[in-house]
């Protein structure tokens, strides 16, 4: 193999490419990429494993992979996790090439102005996440499955930044997104992929495309592509919820398990893991795969990404009482949830209920990935028909996950799938910014569930308290219930209606079991207590 032409001009925030020489100036976070050699070397590029060991302040240290771009050559991709000077040493290289003992400096200054801390867990309550920087994130997604094959021949991806636009201003934070996903014929017809409001990717992640894949040659524009969009959403500001397989999207993969596979998911882990953003899952619905497939493909994740960024396994098994899938079902699979970093899966049914037993059962976050589908503004081919529920059923459902202590995540049928039609406006977007708002302004991380503390009568009733501080219910049907509240002085209650974000007093409450009745009968209220 040789190395192709110059690539083609990238967009402002895509990484840049620096000789790995000398001493670069970078600020803390920033991505860049440094070019070890334009030498291909013997065999397949993609196959060989090059490694460079960063060394940091206070005796920091990690060890990432290079990849192999054709359009550049062999590329090592970082970030510094923190301010200070960080020796760089290539320590595993082919002989032919020259590289090993190769080194050079990484000068980190601050991070930038506005740039978003890598995403961790909170070490004392683990059921959360923080920022590295220690700023509270509530997750809140956003299901958009080709988002990342939008826009894959216009390098402003005009598409993209518009969608951007739409959701960030509602308080989405996450995007869940395939790495790839070709088209979606079960519920699609083939003669509406000509039409642009459906994405078709003509670019796959392999020489010949998704119909005659090269499974030995990577694509490097789809993956420079790729880049782009994953460098943009890190400037937005927004977490990569990244499944790295999907099993009903068409796609012609290499077979499972085989060194084409392999190659495929390390190129994926050494490109994207310098990203603070990267939420790493191994598929869309992983079920569909056995528990040995899921392992290796966690144990791979671990084994290459230097950054340690967090992992989960979408839906190990199809989730009870729902009656599909249950021939993917395994009784080991479950011990999957006990090793990745965050628990998620897809329940539409008993949603308090799972939310409740995941964030008491393990001490890690919960995502309810897929769990409610709001219906499109214009109502086109996407997905399957029972997928469609009214905005009010879908925030309801948003309601019964974070009650329960587990993070949402949102589907909209315009844009979920291979439709991509974020315009007209869904109108849940109104009452997910209102639950975006009321979240943020609590100190959610300190309420856990707390059922124990409403009266018996109490049916489709909610509760999360920090007791003694803050008190949080949520009535689905407007139901009046009574609360047992404990707090050190007369404190202020508030209703908000979850719909309009329309507030009003609920009076001063002391200490004692109260009773409230929420001044909208017949739909959805918020009750709030909070002594500071």
């Amino acid at each position: 193999m040789t190395t192709e032409p110059k690539a083609p001009a990238r967009a402002a925030w895509v990484p840049h490419t620096h000789d790995f020489s000398g001493v670069l100036p970078v600020a803390q976070h920033e991505v860049v990429d440094l070019l070890l050699s334009t030498e291909a070397g013997s065999g397949n590029p993609f196959d060989i494993e090059i490694r460079v060991t960063l060394v940091g302040p206070e005796g920091a240290m990690l060890t990432v992979p290079a990849f192999w771009d054709p359009h550049r050559g062999h590329v090592v991709r970082v970030s510094a996790p923190r301010p200070g000077s960080w020796r760089l040493t290539v320590t595993h290289a082919p002989d032919e090439l020259e590289l090993r003992g190769r080194y050079m400096v990484l000068d980190a200054g601050p991070a930038k102005a506005g740039v978003t801390a890598p995403l961790m867990i909170d070490p004392e309550r683990p059921q959360h996440f923080l920022r590295a920087d220690g700023t509270r994130v509530f997750v809140r997604g956003y299901e958009v499955n080709w988002l990342l094959m939008v826009d894959q021949h216009d390098p402003t991806l005009a598409r993209v930044i518009d969608f951007l636009d739409t959701i960030e201003p509602v308080g989405f934070n996450m995007v869940t997104v395939n790495a790839y996903a070709r088209s979606f014929r079960r519920h699609v017809p083939e003669d509406l992929e000509k039409d642009p409001r459906w994405v078709l990717p003509s670019l796959a992640p392999w020489i010949g495309g998704n119909e005659a894949p090269d499974y030995e040659q990577l694509d490097p524009d789809f993956f420079a592509h790729m880049d782009d969009a994953i460098a943009l959403l890190q400037q937005r500001g927004l977490i990569v919820h990244l499944m790295i397989h999907v099993y009903n999207k068409d796609v012609n993969w290499p077979e499972l398990g085989s060194a084409d596979d392999d190659r495929y998911w390390r190129h994926i882990v050494a490109r994207y893991q310098a990203f603070g953003n990267i939420l790493w899952d191994t598929g869309k619905e992983s079920y569909h795969q056995s528990s040995d497939y899921i392992w290796t493909r966690v144990g791979l994740i671990r084994r290459y990404d230097g950054y340690r960024r967090l992992v989960t396994a979408h839906d190990v098994n199809p989730p009870d009482g729902h009656g599909w899938g249950l021939q993917y079902k395994e009784p080991v699979k479950e011990y999957l949830d006990n090793i990745v970093d965050v628990t998620s899966d897809q329940v539409l049914l008993d949603i308090y209920g799972d939310a409740l037993r995941h964030t008491t059962r393990f001490s890690k976050p919960y995502i309810n990935v897929e769990f409610g589908y709001e219906s499109g503004v214009d109502d086109l081919p996407s997905d399957a028909e029972d997928h469609d529920q009214p905005w009010e059923e879908v925030t309801r459902r948003h309601w019964q996950v974070v009650m329960g202590g587990g993070y949402p995540n949102y589907y909209y049928r315009n844009t979920a799938w291979s439709l991509f039609l974020p315009r007209p406006i869904p109108p849940g977007y109104a009452t997910m910014k209102v639950l975006a708002e009321f979240w943020d302004s609590t100190q959610y991380w300190l309420m856990t569930p707390a059922s124990h503390l409403l009266g018996t009568e109490a049916t489709d009733v909610y509760a999360r308290a920090h007791e003694g501080a803050e008190y949080v219910v949520y009535s689905q049907s407007g139901a009046g219930f009574s609360l047992e509240v404990e707090v050190p002085r007369p404190t202020r209650a508030t209703w908000l209606d979850p719909y309009t974000g329309r507030t009003e007093p609920a009076g001063d409450v002391s200490s004692g079991i109260h009773q409230f009745d929420p001044p909208w009968p017949g739909s959805a209220a918020v009750l709030h207590i909070r002594t500071a």
